[in-house]
C-alpha cells in the first residue's frame, strides 16, 4: 500500500508535471500567435496619421496663412483665457501669496488758490493781461476840409464877362494850391450852374504842377491850356479865373504861366504871358 501510494504520488507528480508542461507549451503557443497577429484597425489608423502628417507638412505654409487670416488662433486663445479666468485661479501655485489690501478712506484733496497774476508776472517777467496796455485798432483817418475860394464866369445880358466868386470845401492835403486849381478846372457844380455860373477854361486842361516860389505861384499847364474856342474873350476869361483863384492864397501875389514846363510869349491872339501876371494885369 505504501509503495502504491508512493507510486501514486510519483505517478501523480509525474502526471501533474506533464500537465504543467502541456499548459506551458500551450501558453507559449498562444503568446506566439498574439505577437504575430496585428489588428487591422491599428494598421489603418497608423496609415491615416502618417497621411495626415504628410499633408500637414506639405501644406504647412498655406495652413499657417489661413490661420493668420481667419485669426482662429487669437479667438481660441481669448476663449481659453476667458474659461481659465472664470473657473481657475490664474495665479501660479508657486507664486507667493499677496498680503491683504487694507481699505482706507481717501484723504481729502486740499484746494489751493491759483497763483495770482502778479506772482506769475514777477516769475516770468510777463505783464498781466489786466495791466497790459490796450492798443486800440488803427482808426480810419478822418478827412478834414478847408474852405477855398474859386472864381467862375457869368455873362451879362449885354455880353459882359463878370467874375463870380464861390467858396468850396476842399479836402486838406499837402498841395492845397494844386487841389484848388483842379477843383476850378472841374467846373461849377449843379447849384452853381443854376445860378448862371460857367467856366471858360479849355476842356481837358490838366495841371502838371503848382508850386509857390516866394510870392509867385508857378503853374504848369498841359498844352490844351493854349487853345480856347471862345476867342479873345475866352482867353481873357480863363486867365482871370486862374489868376484870381491863385491870388486868394495870402502868400501869392503873382502867377507865372507855364505850358508843358516852358514859358511862352503870348496866349491866343497876342495876350502877353511871358512875365508873371497879377490882378492888376486885367
Amino acid at each position: 500500500m505504501a509503495k502504491r501510494r508512493n507510486y501514486d504520488r510519483n505517478s501523480g507528480r509525474r502526471n501533474s508535471g506533464s500537465r504543467i508542461s502541456n499548459n506551458w507549451v500551450s501558453g507559449r503557443h498562444v503568446r506566439k500567435q498574439k505577437k504575430t497577429k496585428l489588428p487591422g484597425g491599428l494598421i489603418f489608423w497608423a496609415a491615416f496619421l502618417v497621411l495626415i502628417a504628410g499633408l500637414f507638412f506639405i501644406n504647412r505654409d498655406h495652413i499657417r496663412q489661413s490661420l493668420e487670416n481667419t485669426q482662429l488662433l487669437e479667438k481660441m486663445s481669448s476663449s481659453i483665457s476667458r474659461e481659465n479666468s472664470g473657473g481657475v485661479d490664474p495665479t501660479p501655485s508657486g507664486a507667493a501669496e499677496q498680503p491683504p489690501v487694507v481699505q482706507t478712506s481717501p484723504r481729502p484733496i486740499e484746494q489751493r488758490d491759483p497763483p495770482s497774476s502778479t506772482a506769475e508776472s514777477v516769475s516770468t517777467g510777463a505783464v498781466p493781461a489786466s495791466e497790459a496796455v490796450q492798443v486800440p485798432p488803427a482808426a480810419r483817418p478822418v478827412q478834414t476840409y478847408a474852405e477855398q475860394v474859386l472864381y467862375f464866369i457869368r455873362v451879362s445880358d449885354d455880353g459882359e464877362i463878370i467874375r463870380s466868386r464861390v467858396v468850396r470845401r476842399i479836402p486838406v492835403s499837402g498841395t492845397p494850391l494844386q487841389d484848388t486849381l483842379e477843383a476850378l478846372i472841374a467846373g461849377p457844380d449843379s447849384a452853381e450852374i443854376s445860378r448862371g455860373m460857367l467856366s471858360l477854361l479849355p476842356p481837358n486842361t490838366k495841371i502838371l504842377s503848382a508850386v509857390i516860389d516866394g510870392n509867385t505861384a508857378r503853374i504848369n499847364f498841359s498844352e490844351e491850356f493854349q487853345y480856347n474856342t471862345a476867342g479873345m474873350e475866352g482867353f481873357i476869361a480863363q486867365l482871370i479865373q486862374i489868376i484870381w483863384t491863385a491870388t486868394e492864397f495870402p502868400n501869392v501875389q503873382n502867377v507865372q504861366i507855364l505850358i508843358e514846363g516852358n514859358r511862352i510869349d503870348h496866349l491866343g491872339e497876342g495876350i502877353p504871358i511871358w512875365n508873371p501876371l497879377n490882378r492888376q494885369s486885367f
